[in-house]
């Protein structure tokens, strides 16, 4: 079957390159089966009828999964070192939404708005507003980032028993730390 003729997506000359540039950084071939208006079986074996084509999907995925890594690492970085003094003035007071910086808008879990007043009927008063922030868990973005740097380990083994010469050697170092 000569794809080509068919489809005209597949007509562009930049149709692998664009391909693989979309396949690299995230993207799926059904995203774009459905926007190229090309079958997913056909853009299929388009890609895997041709060797030369094969190989360079191949490696567009493999490309794809070190993306992946280094987005999701980027997303732990960010949440791990988000300030709350990057949202609040001088004087503690939240700053309006639009002038936090992109990654920090990004880390908000969530935010509620409360009216408040004082009194009751007629007589109630507006006194502002109750701003509570919440962001995603720090910490244990932190631990996440961390494990993947392989800063610490899950290493949970306890060494019980210990030699003489160990032990004279771990007595030694305390003596020296006092």
């Amino acid at each position: 079957m000569e794809f080509k003729h068919v489809y005209p997506a597949l007509q562009d000359e930049d149709c692998m390159m664009k391909l693989t540039d979309h396949v690299t950084t995230g993207g799926s071939v059904t995203e774009l089966a459905k926007l190229w208006e090309v079958p997913y079986r056909v853009l299929i074996r388009f890609l895997r009828g041709d060797p030369i084509r094969s190989r360079q999907y191949d490696e567009a995925l493999a490309d794809r999964k070190e993306w992946v890594v280094e987005r999701l690492l980027t997303e732990l970085r960010s949440i791990s070192c988000v300030a709350m003094t990057q949202v609040i003035d001088k004087d503690g007071a939240l700053l309006p939404t639009d002038s936090w910086p992109d990654d920090v808008k990004s880390n908000l879990k969530k935010m509620v708005v409360v009216e408040t007043f004082e009194g009751a009927g007629e007589d109630r008063t507006w006194t502002g507003y109750l701003k509570t922030i919440e962001f995603h868990d720090k910490l244990k973005a932190i631990d996440m980032y961390g494990k993947q740097l392989k800063m610490w380990s899950d290493d949970k083994t306890i060494k019980v028993g210990m030699t003489y010469e160990e032990l004279l050697t771990a007595s030694r170092s305390i003596d020296k730390n006092e």
